[in-house]
């Protein structure tokens, strides 16, 4: 199955990062949760748990999109979505 880019996101700071799938759930997790892979043979890393068939259909980083997933805000990755 193909996995197309959703989004690419470059940061120097700490940044808000929001995610949603399409069935509208989401997460609002903070980039300093994501693992930097130093390896050439990384493969990245399990940020979002979704069930078979379901996709990320956007990624926000804007204080407007941001606003909606504040009740999505999660701790700890991997972790699944809470209702937008």
């Amino acid at each position: 199955s193909s996995c197309p880019i959703v989004a690419a996101v470059y940061e120097e700071d700490t940044i808000d990062i929001g995610i949603i799938n399409d069935q509208n759930k989401g997460i609002l997790i903070s980039s300093s949760l994501i693992p930097m892979k130093a390896s050439k043979t990384s493969s990245g890393s399990s940020i979002f748990t979704l069930k078979k068939e379901q996709k990320i259909v956007e990624v926000v980083t804007n204080a407007e999109g941001l606003k909606k997933l504040q009740s999505c805000r999660k701790r700890k990755i991997p972790t699944t979505g809470s209702s937008i």
